[in-house]
């Protein structure tokens, strides 16, 4: 959602972080065919229970039609009601 609201303001691109730790987001980021990895920092940050976590950085292209508009998303969704 939150890609599609950046998207409908006019935005091209976002560069976004996450901690490797973090499988929910690494799996669903995966998912965006307009997700490309920029690179990763080594040990960016102690996660609590974990330890040193290493940090991927990635790129979100909105560009791509992938990346649906607010709009987009809403209309497409509205239609499963």
């Amino acid at each position: 959602m939150v890609n599609a609201m950046t998207k409908q303001l006019g935005y091209v691109a976002l560069l976004n972080s996450v901690y490797k730790t973090n499988v929910r987001v690494q799996t669903s980021g995966r998912k965006i065919a307009a997700v490309s990895v920029v690179g990763e920092l080594p040990r960016a940050g102690y996660v609590n229970g974990l330890g040193w976590a290493d940090e991927t950085l990635v790129r979100v292209d909105f560009t791509s039609a992938a990346v649906p508009t607010f709009t987009q998303m809403i209309h497409s969704n509205r239609s499963h009601l």
